[in-house]
């Protein structure tokens, strides 16, 4: 076993361990022995445990310890139990802790008694408290002083009482108090209130400059000489931001020849009609006539030239009404100055003169005709 390596022990099945006696687990080197898994430790005879050493001890992790059965624990030699760290005590079950004996507690560093828990300390025998040393009470934590039971308090020596600190004996309650013997009692009725933590002092303000810049070798600075004070550098002002200029949108280009919607409010109809090319044509041609068109025109003057005949020349209507108008005038009935043969007479001398400017007349009719006819075409 004295030649075994790490990876062979580690490969070892646990149930292998079963087998081992006092003398071959002591001659296991201490490296081989750090290869030990929890598995392989729990299965290990408590008989063997007798032949642990304390270079073994050592290097054994605290996870191979929580693997450790109580009978295991109790089989531990004073000498490895003096090798342990407060890692490894800490990490022992309650029950295993229990099972220690005056003895191997009293073997305990009292660095390694920091890693003893509350839950620990309750397994303690009340018979084996006074085998614990007053160096050791000390180093225990406060919460495990304050897990302590009433009978284990009752068998706490005034040796171990004067190593009580004030942060311990806060942890106990009157009850606990009132278990202590007489004189532990009042030894630790006149510990003193635990002092407050301190409140941590405002650190040192480090000079102006950089705190993570070093001096260079030469620079007067760190040899002694004060640096000058500065002044703190202005904060810059923010400038606010320039806003882009942004391109005016081009306006959309239309397309040619495309004509606009009728009753588009932004085209003039009677411009839209000028510029059309037909409108111009027929604004440089002179109309023309086609012939049903001047025949329709001829009948028309003709017949109008016929009615403005008749209206104008009824000579009898016209003798009638100037002698009317002379006789009104003077005053006179038209019926006692002129009798039907008179008025007949009249008519005819009227009707005479009246074929003298038929031709005249008739040249001023047609004249209307034509102003008439050209207003009708129009």
């Amino acid at each position: 076993f004295g030649g075994i390596q790490p990876d062979q022990l580690g490969a070892m099945p646990p149930a292998a361990m079963r087998g081992l006696e006092p003398r071959q687990l002591g001659a296991l080197p201490p490296t081989a022995m750090g290869a030990m898994s929890p598995q392989q430790m729990r299965e290990m005879p408590p008989e063997a445990m007798r032949g642990i050493k304390p270079d073994q001890v050592t290097v054994l992790p605290p996870e191979v310890f929580e693997a450790l059965q109580p009978n295991q624990a109790a089989a531990l030699p004073v000498r490895a139990v003096r090798a342990l760290e407060a890692g490894q005590v800490g990490a022992l079950s309650p029950a295993a802790m229990g099972e220690l004996s005056g003895r191997q507690l009293g073997a305990i560093k009292p660095s390694a008694m920091e890693g003893v828990t509350p839950a620990q300390i309750k397994q303690i025998a009340p018979s084996d408290i006074d085998a614990i040393e007053p160096a050791q009470v000390a180093a225990l934590q406060p919460e495990t002083v304050g897990g302590l039971t009433r009978r284990q308090l009752a068998e706490v020596s005034p040796a171990q009482a004067r190593q009580m600190t004030s942060e311990q004996a806060a942890e106990l309650s009157d009850a606990q108090v009132a278990a202590l013997p007489n004189r532990a009692e009042e030894i630790v009725g006149a510990l003193p209130e635990p002092t407050p933590p301190a409140a941590p002092e405002p650190g040192k303000p480090l000079p102006p400059g950089d705190p993570g810049i070093t001096p260079e070798e030469g620079s007067p600075i760190g040899l002694g000489k004060e640096p000058k004070p500065q002044a703190a550098p202005e904060p810059p002002t923010p400038e606010p931001p320039t806003p882009k200029p942004q391109a005016a949108p081009e306006p959309p280009t239309p397309e040619p020849h495309t004509p606009l919607p009728p009753g588009d409010p932004g085209v003039d109809p009677i411009e839209e009609i000028e510029r059309a090319p037909s409108y111009n044509a027929a604004a440089e041609q002179p109309a023309e006539l086609s012939d049903a068109e001047e025949m329709a025109l001829d009948s028309f003057s003709e017949q109008n030239e016929e009615e403005t005949v008749v209206t104008t020349t009824n000579p009898l209507a016209e003798a009638v009404t100037e002698a009317m108008d002379a006789n009104l005038i003077q005053g006179e009935d038209i019926e006692e100055e002129y009798d039907a043969a008179a008025l007949e007479q009249l008519a005819e001398d009227a009707e005479e003169g009246e074929d003298e400017t038929e031709a005249e007349d008739d040249f001023q009719v047609d004249d209307e005709v034509e102003d008439t006819s050209d207003d009708f075409i129009g």
